[in-house]
């Protein structure tokens, strides 16, 4: 754990070194989220925090003050009296806090309130975290963004700076801790991936086969699942997002395996595709050689400097070559096809390439020059709803100079080799 508490030491160095002078910056954990009654949803801290000091607490809030070049840390944490200690256990003391975050003064949480009133008119700013876009609009917002919101309204004459960007910045090259626990990641995942494999057979359910990756994930001392997997067979495989993972799966279809291990808050995220059989049927392995062909292509023209957006962009050009080669579409379609509305579209809906890392979507932008050490899937895939086949290859690579290296080169992915392993 020393190892690891020098990492957080240096990661909060870097994170003040792009804060203004006269400063404080607050960041908190993410909420406890009830279901019903008294029950609540297991705990996810929140990734930046957990990124400055390891805790992976609720009610955690990290206060990070900067006066004339001089810092100040203070972590504030959940005391435990005698009712949380009989009904949900000790939380960390003061003395383990310190240890994981090497952060000497700590406070209980109880205590912010009060101090933050008293010195937030010693400083010109407020450093403070907005939520990160997303797809859809959210229904609830994090603790981080309330607070910022309630800034405003309290502080309307502060200056108020979100340091989203410099998170972005920071976890965009990942230091030597964090791919080897990535590393870890890949390799439990790539294990449970082996011991699936025998376990595959028509007349199973898609959720026996999640079963197995959970107990393999558990047994290794993962977390659990880095997100919610998609265990996908028959045209259901065509469904990008398939989560139900409840059917049987079917003697002559495919599985999409599309499952990640969480070791110690790091994600991995690998996809498989298979022959529940065992046997790839001809037309099945002429559409998995085409998307291990683009996945193989992408692993070339990926280095640091480049940004995801046109690695993605140059990867599917290539499979739309490939798909007009196999005869998969038309040179008209290949002639109209246009950058807005690309042909390949029509079997290739998603991107290629995504950050990954404390979060399995990653939130570095897409549309920034990859940073030597930054890690990235690489996941191109076909989806032929009429033919009921659907299949993707994820590998996940730490982005070098001049190419990759590949965090999951040891795990199967080559066809006979799958069909040697199922049989």
């Amino acid at each position: 754990m020393d190892k690891h508490k020098e990492y957080y030491i240096r990661r909060r160095k870097r994170f003040v070194e792009h804060l203004s002078d006269s400063t404080i910056a607050v960041l908190k954990s993410n909420d406890l989220m009830p279901t019903n009654a008294d029950g609540n949803y297991p705990f996810v801290q929140d990734s930046n925090i957990y990124y400055l000091t390891g805790i992976i607490q609720e009610q955690t809030i990290l206060v990070i003050k900067k006066d004339n070049g001089n810092v100040f840390e203070t972590l504030y944490i959940r005391y435990s009296d005698d009712h949380t200690i009989i009904w949900e256990g000790r939380k960390l003391s003061k003395e383990e806090a310190s240890s994981i975050s090497g952060i000497s003064e700590i406070k209980w949480v109880k205590e912010f309130e009060e101090d933050f009133a008293t010195e937030i008119n010693s400083f010109n700013s407020l450093s403070l975290l907005d939520d990160y876009p997303r797809r859809t609009a959210p229904e609830v917002f994090s603790n981080n963004k309330r607070f910022l919101e309630s800034a405003r309204n309290l502080f309307p004459k502060k200056e108020i700076k979100v340091v989203n960007k410099v998170f972005q910045d920071l976890r965009g090259a990942k230091d030597e801790l964090e791919i080897e626990l990535m590393s870890e990641a890949c390799n439990i995942t790539g294990d449970a991936f082996k011991n699936v494999l025998k376990q595959i057979k028509p007349g199973k359910t898609e959720n026996e086969i999640q079963g197995v990756y959970y107990y393999e994930f558990l047994k290794h001392n993962a977390e659990g699942f880095a997100y919610e997997p998609i265990i996908a067979s028959g045209k259901d495989a065509c469904i990008l997002h398939y989560i139900r993972n409840n059917k049987i799966i079917k003697d002559g279809s495919l599985v999409l395996m599309d499952v990640g291990a969480r070791y110690r808050h790091y994600s991995a995220d690998l996809t498989r595709t298979v022959p529940v059989n065992g046997r790839f049927t001809k037309r099945q392995r002429q559409i998995y050689d085409i998307v291990l062909k683009a996945q193989r292509y992408t692993f070339s023209i990926i280095s640091a400097g480049k940004t995801l957006k046109s690695i993605n962009l140059e990867a599917g050009e290539f499979i739309q070559e490939l798909l007009h080669e196999n005869g998969l579409l038309t040179k008209e379609e290949v002639a109209n096809s246009t950058k807005e509305n690309p042909a390949y579209r029509k079997y290739f809906m998603h991107g290629t390439c995504h950050h990954l890392g404390i979060d399995t979507h990653d939130i570095i932008s897409s549309e920034e020059p990859l940073k030597e050490n930054a890690v990235i899937t690489v996941e191109p895939g076909l989806y032929l709803i009429d033919e009921e086949i659907g299949i993707r290859l994820e590998n996940d690579v730490v982005v070098k100079k001049d190419g990759i290296v590949d965090l999951m080169k040891d795990i199967p992915i080559e066809a006979d080799h799958i069909e040697e392993l199922m049989n």
